[in-house]
């Protein structure tokens, strides 16, 4: 089936979406992966022959606790790499890579002078920017992610948990899981992994079991994952990294702290990055409460 408007296609994409969250298999998302083909500025890193989708809640901030925020994440699992990020982000790159004109901002000439104009169309936001790219032998992990519109890239070489397995059982999506449980990056974690999928990958970096993660959460319940869809891909579509966009390298603990200088003072940040006085005038105060301490 061809459709000419990609815009058609995603509103339809948004739409199922939600409506079958709760089932098996979620082959809508196939269509989204086929626009990765004609993205030209792509780089390639490995072809996904298994995706997922799972609904994050978290905590992150402590001051407002009551604030409980709601993501739909995406984890696409090739015989090299894995990847994990918000399932919108895939969504706006999608829509970025297909419309450029309508959905990125363009550089015009007015008056003799170069500027640039807002994108036409709005995209849907979302509070997570990470985009997580793993080498699953090694567990080597090259993050993409951004900061008040500043892009960031780090690298981290991941140690899987030390996890104990239990003999306890729960059925998520029709497959039957065991829990685990372990202490990691400053957390305690309480996993359910299925035999049934022989792949050792999960959400963030949780990973390790000999089975694929479908939930998972801290003993404070400040963190949590579920899976709400699985698809094996046949045949498998690429997992691709858009190198058209530059990043600053920085280590992981440089990108700890500004990240938390944002959120808890987001003029300190901004005066960091920027230079001068800067000066944010909010009531509300935030304190930052990391998935790793």
């Amino acid at each position: 089936m061809y459709v000419t408007s990609s815009l058609f296609i995603f509103k339809i994409i948004h739409n199922i979406t939600y409506r079958i969250m709760n089932i098996r298999k979620i082959f809508i998302i196939t269509f989204c992966l086929s626009f990765i083909y004609s993205i030209s500025a792509a780089q390639t890193t490995d072809s996904a022959s298994l995706i997922c989708l799972y609904n994050a809640k978290y905590i992150n901030d402590m001051q407002n606790p009551q604030k409980i925020k709601n993501e739909e994440m995406i984890l696409l699992v090739g015989e090299k790499y894995s990847s994990f990020y918000s399932y919108t982000n895939f969504v706006v790159d999608s829509l970025q890579n297909a419309n450029p004109i309508e959905y990125m901002p363009q550089a015009v000439v007015i008056d003799g002078g170069r500027r640039h104009r807002p994108p036409q169309k709005r995209l849907p936001q979302t509070e997570y920017f990470d985009r997580f790219y793993i080498e699953r032998s090694s567990g080597n992990l090259h993050c993409l992610t951004q900061i008040l519109g500043r892009n960031y890239q780090y690298n981290e070489h991941l140690t899987t948990p030390e996890w104990n397995i239990m003999d306890v059982t729960l059925d998520i999506l029709g497959y039957r899981c065991q829990k685990a449980t372990a202490n990691y990056k400053g957390r305690n974690w309480i996993v359910w992994f299925t035999h049934e999928i022989p792949i050792s990958e999960g959400v963030w970096k949780l990973r390790g079991l000999p089975g694929l993660i479908l939930k998972a959460e801290d003993s404070e319940k400040h963190y949590s994952f579920e899976c709400t869809g699985i698809e094996r891909l046949t045949p498998p579509r690429p997992i691709v990294k858009n190198n058209s966009v530059i990043y600053q390298t920085v280590s992981k603990k440089d990108y700890d702290e500004l990240y938390k200088t944002f959120f808890n003072n987001p003029s300190a940040y901004l005066e960091h990055v920027l230079g001068g006085k800067i000066s944010i005038t909010s009531d509300k105060k935030r304190e930052y409460n990391p998935i790793e301490r």
